[in-house]
């Protein structure tokens, strides 16, 4: 039961969905993805730090088609921005790096506006709302969240923990 009016029906984005997934279903983009989650779930646990190259590679790029600028199909923009600096962001109000940044970034503008900022965490990182033991910031992966938004007009934010994706 929905408690709205939505401007797309529940049902039409099924159907839509469903013949995406039909057309998924067998195909050998199908059979790749397998591959790259089966590998990913046996590699050894390297930490956050050491698997934030090969999860972005693995899942932005192969899975999803994001693109860093300087990588083939980046030629007038690029979609993904390891690393962005979010001024305010930071636990004293200073400049803070979000793991990543998606969006359309032009390569003649300096001034980015990310869609979505991701914060990684590792395979055994604690809960979300856990604090972090890091010198001078101990805040959470939400609090982090939060944090940006905050100093930014950002619609979304994100945090992966766990090969999850959780919206904050």
């Amino acid at each position: 039961m929905e408690l709205h009016n939505p401007f797309v029906s529940k049902t039409f984005l099924r159907s839509v969905l469903d013949h995406d997934y039909q057309r998924f279903r067998g195909s050998a983009d199908e059979a790749a993805l397998l591959v790259r989650l089966t590998q990913w779930a046996a590699r050894p646990n390297l930490g956050e730090r050491s698997a934030e190259p090969a999860f972005m590679e693995e899942f932005f790029r192969q899975t999803w088609g994001y693109v860093q600028g300087g990588q083939a199909g980046a030629d007038q923009a690029f979609t993904m921005f390891p690393q962005f600096a979010v001024r305010g962001g930071a636990a004293g109000g200073g400049v803070g790096s979000a793991d990543a940044a998606l969006g359309y970034f032009p390569r003649d503008r300096q001034n980015h506006i990310p869609q979505v900022l991701c914060e990684f965490k590792g395979i055994g990182d604690k809960g979300l709302d856990a604090p972090q033991r890091r010198k001078n910031d101990n805040r959470s992966p939400v609090q982090q969240g939060l944090g940006y938004l905050a100093f930014r007009a950002i619609p979304h934010a994100a945090s992966v923990v766990k090969n999850r994706s959780y919206p904050l």
